[in-house]
């Protein structure tokens, strides 16, 4: 039978973060009007660090290939709600968000690795660099209508449109209610339709 002279191992670690900082003001205006204006700051920070590493157990050599990947970048965005009540059991509400613009510096690094008969190389591979690169996402709308019907129910329609010019225009609509069958038991139910980003059918969830 064949011998297997070859021994390998693969190494990966990943460490990142994905926060957001937003500033806001809220105003009321005689309990019937309710404002908020927001700046949404986000960030990323993502590194991963892989290792492949093979050794040839008949002549003692070895070779390693080491890869960085390392993206970081901020962004910025806007946003505004608005929530009117005519009366007491009645919410009507409208929010649009800004699309966000996040610039990214993405650095790469590639170093192999080999030690053969005693003798070490290092070769720096081509894949090594900085770029630096923008994303845009989504300008989002949404409209809602929640209306409470006497104690015991509550029902909600809420209409969402998101907008890029890389991507074909996003339609969800949720629909929701819930009921108090009896003291402490309440009963939920809702209903999603969201259209594809792509030229795809659209996507049914209940």
């Amino acid at each position: 039978p064949a011998v297997d002279f070859t021994d390998g191992s693969l190494s990966i670690s990943e460490t990142g973060t994905s926060d957001q900082y937003t500033l806001s003001w809220a105003g009321n205006i005689s309990n019937q009007w309710y404002i908020g204006i927001g700046l949404n700051i986000p960030t990323i920070n993502y590194t991963k660090h892989t290792s492949l590493r093979e050794e040839n157990k008949q002549n003692s050599s070895s070779a390693e290939l080491k890869s960085m990947f390392h993206v970081s970048g901020v962004g910025v965005s806007g946003s505004f709600g608005l929530i009117y009540r005519p009366i007491q059991a009645i919410r009507v509400g409208a929010s649009f968000q800004t699309p966000t613009m996040l610039s990214l510096s993405v650095q790469t690094e590639g170093d192999m690795y080999s030690n053969i008969a005693g003798q070490k190389y290092e070769v720096l591979t081509p894949a090594s660099g900085v770029i630096s690169t923008e994303m845009v996402s989504p300008m989002r709308t949404s409209v809602s209508v929640a209306g409470q019907i006497g104690n015991e129910g509550l029902i909600a329609v809420q209409y969402d449109y998101a907008h890029s010019a890389e991507m074909e225009d996003v339609h969800t609509l949720r629909v929701g209610a819930e009921a108090q069958a009896t003291r402490g038991l309440f009963i939920n139910a809702g209903y999603v339709f969201e259209s594809s980003f792509t030229k795809d059918d659209p996507i049914w969830m209940l």
